[in-house]
Protein backbone atom coordinates (compact mmCIF):
# COMPACT_ATOMS: atom_id res chain seq x y z
CA UNK A 1 0.00 0.00 0.00
CA UNK A 2 2.92 2.48 0.36
CA UNK A 3 4.72 1.80 -2.47
CA UNK A 4 1.36 2.81 -4.17
CA UNK A 5 1.00 5.58 -2.38
CA UNK A 6 4.29 6.40 -3.17
CA UNK A 7 3.98 5.93 -6.83
CA UNK A 8 0.49 7.67 -7.18
CA UNK A 9 2.82 10.99 -5.47
CA UNK A 10 5.81 10.59 -7.83
CA UNK A 11 3.37 10.49 -10.80
CA UNK A 12 1.35 13.84 -9.25
CA UNK A 13 4.67 15.85 -8.52
CA UNK A 14 5.89 15.15 -12.50
CA UNK A 15 3.20 16.43 -13.67
CA UNK A 16 3.22 19.56 -11.61
CA UNK A 17 6.77 20.37 -12.82
CA UNK A 18 6.11 19.72 -16.33
CA UNK A 19 2.96 21.69 -16.32
CA UNK A 20 5.55 24.52 -14.70
CA UNK A 21 7.94 23.72 -17.46
CA UNK A 22 5.20 24.54 -19.95
CA UNK A 23 3.98 27.45 -18.74
CA UNK A 24 7.83 29.07 -18.51
CA UNK A 25 8.63 28.22 -21.85
CA UNK A 26 5.48 29.40 -23.41
CA UNK A 27 5.72 32.81 -22.05
CA UNK A 28 8.20 35.38 -24.51
CA UNK A 29 11.51 35.97 -23.64
CA UNK A 30 12.46 39.21 -21.53
CA UNK A 31 12.44 42.74 -23.59
CA UNK A 32 10.53 40.71 -26.50
CA UNK A 33 7.03 40.59 -27.63
CA UNK A 34 5.36 38.41 -29.99
CA UNK A 35 3.83 39.86 -33.47
CA UNK A 36 0.24 40.79 -33.44
CA UNK A 37 -2.20 38.53 -36.10
CA UNK A 38 -1.38 39.19 -40.07
CA UNK A 39 -3.66 41.54 -40.97
CA UNK A 40 -6.30 40.46 -44.52
CA UNK A 41 -3.70 39.70 -47.12
CA UNK A 42 -6.26 42.74 -49.69
CA UNK A 43 -4.33 43.07 -53.17
CA UNK A 44 -1.03 42.78 -51.80
CA UNK A 45 1.04 40.43 -54.24
CA UNK A 46 2.83 38.18 -51.53
CA UNK A 47 3.61 34.67 -52.71
CA UNK A 48 1.73 32.17 -49.75
CA UNK A 49 4.97 30.75 -48.57
CA UNK A 50 5.98 34.35 -47.79
CA UNK A 51 3.18 35.50 -45.90
CA UNK A 52 4.15 37.21 -42.75
CA UNK A 53 2.40 38.20 -39.68
CA UNK A 54 2.88 42.31 -40.14
CA UNK A 55 4.38 43.78 -36.83
CA UNK A 56 3.51 47.29 -37.72
CA UNK A 57 -0.82 45.57 -37.50
CA UNK A 58 -1.29 47.64 -34.53
CA UNK A 59 -0.80 50.95 -36.72
CA UNK A 60 -5.39 51.18 -36.18
CA UNK A 61 -7.50 53.99 -37.02
CA UNK A 62 -7.43 56.22 -33.42
CA UNK A 63 -11.32 55.70 -32.30
CA UNK A 64 -13.44 57.31 -29.72
CA UNK A 65 -15.76 59.61 -28.34
CA UNK A 66 -12.62 62.56 -28.61
CA UNK A 67 -11.23 61.62 -31.74
CA UNK A 68 -14.57 61.10 -34.51
CA UNK A 69 -13.66 59.96 -37.87
CA UNK A 70 -13.95 63.03 -39.63
CA UNK A 71 -11.16 64.33 -38.54
CA UNK A 72 -8.67 61.97 -40.20
CA UNK A 73 -8.28 61.43 -43.62
CA UNK A 74 -7.99 57.62 -45.00
CA UNK A 75 -4.55 57.02 -46.91
CA UNK A 76 -4.10 55.17 -50.03
CA UNK A 77 -1.24 52.70 -50.01
CA UNK A 78 1.33 53.86 -52.20
CA UNK A 79 1.54 50.64 -54.44
CA UNK A 80 -2.15 50.65 -55.12
CA UNK A 81 -1.00 53.84 -56.92
CA UNK A 82 0.40 53.81 -60.87
CA UNK A 83 1.78 57.19 -60.42
CA UNK A 84 4.28 55.95 -58.00
CA UNK A 85 5.34 52.91 -60.55
CA UNK A 86 5.27 55.00 -63.54
CA UNK A 87 8.76 55.30 -65.40
CA UNK A 88 9.32 59.26 -65.82
CA UNK A 89 8.30 59.91 -62.87
CA UNK A 90 10.00 62.33 -60.27
CA UNK A 91 10.15 60.38 -56.76
CA UNK A 92 10.67 62.05 -53.51
CA UNK A 93 9.98 60.11 -50.83
CA UNK A 94 9.94 60.57 -47.00
CA UNK A 95 8.88 57.93 -44.28
CA UNK A 96 7.23 58.00 -40.81
CA UNK A 97 7.42 54.90 -39.16
CA UNK A 98 5.81 54.98 -35.66
CA UNK A 99 2.40 55.10 -36.50
CA UNK A 100 1.73 58.67 -35.85
CA UNK A 101 -1.12 60.36 -36.91
CA UNK A 102 0.19 64.25 -36.45
CA UNK A 103 3.36 64.89 -37.73
CA UNK A 104 5.54 67.92 -36.74
CA UNK A 105 5.76 71.40 -38.15
CA UNK A 106 9.23 69.95 -39.24
CA UNK A 107 7.90 67.32 -40.93
CA UNK A 108 5.26 69.22 -42.88
CA UNK A 109 8.30 72.40 -43.43
CA UNK A 110 10.68 69.64 -45.20
CA UNK A 111 7.49 68.21 -47.16
CA UNK A 112 6.42 71.70 -48.50
CA UNK A 113 10.47 72.73 -49.19
CA UNK A 114 10.10 69.94 -51.33
CA UNK A 115 6.91 70.21 -53.11
CA UNK A 116 7.74 73.83 -53.64
CA UNK A 117 11.54 73.49 -54.91
CA UNK A 118 10.75 70.52 -57.10
CA UNK A 119 7.32 71.46 -59.40
CA UNK A 120 8.43 68.67 -61.62
CA UNK A 121 8.11 66.01 -59.03
CA UNK A 122 6.13 64.25 -56.76
CA UNK A 123 6.74 64.44 -53.04
CA UNK A 124 5.20 61.12 -50.89
CA UNK A 125 5.35 60.81 -47.09
CA UNK A 126 4.72 57.73 -46.84
CA UNK A 127 3.14 56.76 -43.26
CA UNK A 128 2.87 53.23 -41.55
CA UNK A 129 -0.11 55.02 -40.33
CA UNK A 130 -3.51 54.04 -41.92
CA UNK A 131 -4.55 57.69 -41.38
CA UNK A 132 -3.65 61.42 -41.24
CA UNK A 133 -5.20 63.82 -38.45
CA UNK A 134 -6.67 66.67 -40.63
CA UNK A 135 -7.44 69.19 -37.23
CA UNK A 136 -3.88 69.99 -37.97
CA UNK A 137 -5.35 72.81 -40.15
CA UNK A 138 -1.49 73.36 -41.89
CA UNK A 139 -2.24 69.44 -43.23
CA UNK A 140 -5.03 70.30 -45.37
CA UNK A 141 -3.83 73.71 -46.23
CA UNK A 142 -0.28 72.11 -47.96
CA UNK A 143 -2.41 69.33 -49.41
CA UNK A 144 -4.87 71.62 -51.22
CA UNK A 145 -1.73 74.33 -52.42
CA UNK A 146 0.75 71.74 -53.42
CA UNK A 147 -0.80 69.27 -56.09
CA UNK A 148 2.49 67.33 -56.70
CA UNK A 149 2.31 66.33 -52.49
CA UNK A 150 1.11 63.35 -52.08
CA UNK A 151 0.30 61.71 -48.37
CA UNK A 152 -0.35 57.66 -48.31
CA UNK A 153 0.36 54.77 -46.42
CA UNK A 154 1.69 51.37 -47.05
CA UNK A 155 1.73 47.83 -46.70
CA UNK A 156 5.16 46.39 -45.45
CA UNK A 157 5.19 43.38 -47.19
CA UNK A 158 4.93 45.10 -50.17
CA UNK A 159 7.89 47.60 -49.25
CA UNK A 160 10.30 44.53 -48.85
CA UNK A 161 8.29 42.21 -51.13
CA UNK A 162 11.14 40.25 -53.52
CA UNK A 163 14.13 42.48 -51.84
CA UNK A 164 17.44 40.92 -49.84
CA UNK A 165 15.78 42.59 -46.46
CA UNK A 166 12.76 40.34 -46.41
CA UNK A 167 13.75 37.84 -43.75
CA UNK A 168 15.06 40.83 -41.89
CA UNK A 169 11.57 42.30 -41.75
CA UNK A 170 9.58 39.36 -40.98
CA UNK A 171 11.68 38.58 -38.43
CA UNK A 172 11.31 41.08 -36.71
CA UNK A 173 14.76 41.59 -35.18
CA UNK A 174 14.67 45.21 -35.74
CA UNK A 175 12.38 46.28 -33.15
CA UNK A 176 13.45 43.58 -30.37
CA UNK A 177 16.32 44.87 -27.46
CA UNK A 178 16.76 48.09 -29.39
CA UNK A 179 15.44 51.26 -28.01
CA UNK A 180 15.06 52.79 -31.39
CA UNK A 181 12.81 50.37 -33.24
CA UNK A 182 11.72 53.06 -35.66
CA UNK A 183 14.55 54.05 -37.01
CA UNK A 184 15.74 50.69 -37.73
CA UNK A 185 12.53 50.63 -39.32
CA UNK A 186 13.22 53.68 -41.29
CA UNK A 187 16.42 52.82 -42.45
CA UNK A 188 14.85 49.58 -44.07
CA UNK A 189 11.84 51.06 -45.48
CA UNK A 190 13.97 54.18 -47.41
CA UNK A 191 16.03 51.11 -49.32
CA UNK A 192 12.72 48.79 -49.87
CA UNK A 193 10.84 51.48 -51.19
CA UNK A 194 13.70 53.64 -53.37
CA UNK A 195 14.60 50.28 -55.05
CA UNK A 196 10.88 49.30 -56.14
CA UNK A 197 10.21 52.89 -57.23
CA UNK A 198 13.38 54.85 -57.65
CA UNK A 199 13.88 58.42 -56.64
CA UNK A 200 14.99 60.52 -53.88
CA UNK A 201 14.67 59.57 -50.16
CA UNK A 202 14.99 62.38 -48.26
CA UNK A 203 14.66 62.81 -44.33
CA UNK A 204 12.13 64.73 -42.70
CA UNK A 205 14.27 67.18 -40.88
CA UNK A 206 15.52 69.43 -43.86
CA UNK A 207 14.40 72.62 -45.42
CA UNK A 208 15.02 71.81 -49.13
CA UNK A 209 16.71 75.03 -50.96
CA UNK A 210 17.12 74.13 -54.50
CA UNK A 211 15.79 71.67 -56.93
CA UNK A 212 17.12 68.18 -56.88
CA UNK A 213 16.06 67.98 -60.74
CA UNK A 214 19.53 67.56 -61.89
CA UNK A 215 20.36 64.91 -59.58
CA UNK A 216 20.38 61.27 -60.27
CA UNK A 217 22.30 57.91 -58.64
CA UNK A 218 23.79 60.13 -55.98
CA UNK A 219 25.14 60.20 -52.15
CA UNK A 220 25.85 62.71 -50.18
CA UNK A 221 29.10 62.74 -47.62
CA UNK A 222 28.04 63.18 -44.16
CA UNK A 223 31.57 63.24 -42.65
CA UNK A 224 34.79 63.37 -44.19
CA UNK A 225 35.04 59.21 -43.93
CA UNK A 226 30.81 58.71 -43.87
CA UNK A 227 28.70 58.59 -46.60
CA UNK A 228 25.27 59.44 -45.02
CA UNK A 229 21.85 57.99 -45.61
CA UNK A 230 19.70 60.93 -44.77
CA UNK A 231 19.40 62.32 -48.72
CA UNK A 232 19.89 59.98 -51.53
CA UNK A 233 19.19 58.99 -55.23
CA UNK A 234 18.60 55.65 -57.16
CA UNK A 235 16.77 54.37 -60.12
CA UNK A 236 14.85 51.33 -59.18
CA UNK A 237 16.30 48.02 -59.01
CA UNK A 238 19.82 49.85 -59.35
CA UNK A 239 22.57 46.69 -58.83
CA UNK A 240 24.56 49.06 -56.28
CA UNK A 241 21.42 49.80 -53.90
CA UNK A 242 20.50 46.33 -54.11
CA UNK A 243 24.19 45.40 -52.35
CA UNK A 244 23.45 47.54 -50.08
CA UNK A 245 20.00 45.95 -48.88
CA UNK A 246 22.48 42.49 -49.20
CA UNK A 247 24.78 44.02 -46.55
CA UNK A 248 22.25 45.51 -44.63
CA UNK A 249 20.57 42.44 -43.79
CA UNK A 250 23.67 40.04 -43.68
CA UNK A 251 24.91 42.40 -41.11
CA UNK A 252 21.89 43.81 -38.93
CA UNK A 253 22.99 44.46 -35.70
CA UNK A 254 19.83 45.84 -33.62
CA UNK A 255 21.50 48.29 -31.68
CA UNK A 256 23.80 49.87 -33.64
CA UNK A 257 22.93 53.11 -34.95
CA UNK A 258 23.19 53.33 -38.77
CA UNK A 259 23.93 49.26 -39.07
CA UNK A 260 21.45 49.58 -42.28
CA UNK A 261 22.22 52.77 -43.14
CA UNK A 262 25.42 55.25 -43.11
CA UNK A 263 27.53 52.07 -42.20
CA UNK A 264 25.71 50.39 -44.94
CA UNK A 265 25.90 52.35 -48.16
CA UNK A 266 29.56 53.76 -46.61
CA UNK A 267 31.13 50.12 -46.59
CA UNK A 268 29.50 48.97 -50.05
CA UNK A 269 30.72 52.47 -51.77
CA UNK A 270 34.21 51.28 -50.58
CA UNK A 271 33.66 48.42 -52.09
CA UNK A 272 32.70 49.35 -55.53
CA UNK A 273 35.30 52.12 -55.52
CA UNK A 274 38.87 52.86 -54.77
CA UNK A 275 39.44 53.18 -51.10
CA UNK A 276 41.39 56.18 -51.30
CA UNK A 277 38.62 58.02 -53.09
CA UNK A 278 35.98 57.12 -49.76
CA UNK A 279 38.67 58.75 -47.34
CA UNK A 280 38.51 62.78 -48.65
CA UNK A 281 34.41 63.65 -48.83
CA UNK A 282 35.44 65.07 -51.76
CA UNK A 283 32.72 64.88 -55.39
CA UNK A 284 33.56 61.57 -57.46
CA UNK A 285 31.77 59.69 -59.04
CA UNK A 286 32.34 55.50 -59.54
CA UNK A 287 29.87 52.40 -60.85
CA UNK A 288 27.45 55.36 -61.56
CA UNK A 289 27.12 56.39 -58.69
CA UNK A 290 28.03 60.17 -58.05
CA UNK A 291 29.29 60.86 -53.87
CA UNK A 292 28.25 64.67 -53.30
CA UNK A 293 30.58 66.73 -51.00
CA UNK A 294 29.26 67.51 -47.29
CA UNK A 295 27.96 70.96 -48.44
CA UNK A 296 25.81 69.33 -50.83
CA UNK A 297 23.26 68.08 -48.07
CA UNK A 298 24.45 68.67 -44.44
CA UNK A 299 26.38 72.07 -44.86
CA UNK A 300 25.72 72.96 -41.15
CA UNK A 301 27.22 69.82 -39.45
CA UNK A 302 25.49 67.52 -36.98
CA UNK A 303 28.37 68.82 -34.03
CA UNK A 304 27.12 72.55 -34.09
CA UNK A 305 23.65 71.86 -35.36
CA UNK A 306 22.78 74.84 -32.57
CA UNK A 307 23.58 77.47 -35.06
CA UNK A 308 20.89 76.76 -36.89
CA UNK A 309 18.53 78.09 -33.99
CA UNK A 310 19.99 81.16 -33.07
CA UNK A 311 19.43 84.42 -34.04
CA UNK A 312 21.85 85.35 -37.40
CA UNK A 313 21.82 88.58 -39.22
CA UNK A 314 19.01 87.80 -42.20
CA UNK A 315 20.54 86.43 -45.21
CA UNK A 316 19.30 84.97 -48.62
CA UNK A 317 19.83 81.33 -47.63
CA UNK A 318 21.31 80.48 -51.62
CA UNK A 319 24.03 82.96 -51.00
CA UNK A 320 24.58 81.46 -47.78
CA UNK A 321 24.91 78.08 -49.16
CA UNK A 322 25.75 78.72 -52.66
CA UNK A 323 26.48 74.73 -53.49
CA UNK A 324 23.86 73.38 -51.35
CA UNK A 325 20.67 71.57 -52.25
CA UNK A 326 19.09 70.94 -48.68
CA UNK A 327 19.68 72.29 -44.57
CA UNK A 328 19.93 69.60 -42.54
CA UNK A 329 18.34 70.27 -39.09
CA UNK A 330 19.74 67.31 -37.17
CA UNK A 331 16.22 65.99 -35.08
CA UNK A 332 18.02 63.82 -33.35
CA UNK A 333 20.20 66.36 -31.79
CA UNK A 334 17.52 69.35 -32.05
CA UNK A 335 14.35 67.34 -31.21
CA UNK A 336 13.89 69.17 -28.15
CA UNK A 337 15.11 72.86 -28.94
CA UNK A 338 12.17 75.43 -29.49
CA UNK A 339 11.57 77.18 -32.65
CA UNK A 340 10.19 80.51 -33.15
CA UNK A 341 8.98 82.50 -35.93
CA UNK A 342 10.21 85.82 -36.16
CA UNK A 343 13.67 84.73 -34.28
CA UNK A 344 15.56 85.39 -37.15
CA UNK A 345 17.35 81.66 -36.65
CA UNK A 346 18.81 80.45 -39.59
CA UNK A 347 16.23 77.59 -39.55
CA UNK A 348 13.33 80.54 -39.18
CA UNK A 349 14.53 82.56 -42.12
CA UNK A 350 14.45 78.82 -44.48
CA UNK A 351 11.05 78.20 -43.35
CA UNK A 352 9.56 81.53 -43.84
CA UNK A 353 11.01 81.15 -47.64
CA UNK A 354 10.84 77.77 -48.42
CA UNK A 355 8.00 76.41 -46.52
CA UNK A 356 6.13 79.51 -46.15
CA UNK A 357 2.11 78.00 -45.38
CA UNK A 358 3.82 75.96 -42.52
CA UNK A 359 6.28 79.15 -41.53
CA UNK A 360 2.77 80.86 -40.95
CA UNK A 361 1.70 78.09 -38.46
CA UNK A 362 5.03 78.53 -36.39
CA UNK A 363 4.64 79.78 -32.96
CA UNK A 364 5.80 83.16 -32.53
CA UNK A 365 8.67 84.46 -30.32
CA UNK A 366 6.84 85.75 -27.82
Amino acid sequence: MRQWRRYIALRVAGAFILLVCLLYTSRPPEGKRPPPPSPSQGDVQVDKDEQVNDPLSFCRTPSGPQTPHQHFLKLVDIFSLKEAQQEGVNNILLVESSCAVNPNLRVWCALESLARQNPQAVVWYVMTSQVVDLRQVVAGRLLEHYHNLRVVTVDLRQVFYNTPLMDLYTSTAWNHNTSWPEINLADLMRLGLVWHLGGFYVDTDVVCIRSLASLTNVIGWQERSTLGSGVFHFDSHHPVLRRVMEYAAETFKTNRWGASGPVALTHVMKAVCEKEVLVTGAATRCHGVTLLPIRAFYPVPAPVWKTLFTRQTPRDLTMRYPHSYMIHIWNQMSRSQPFFRGSSSIYDQAAKTFCPITHAHLPTHN
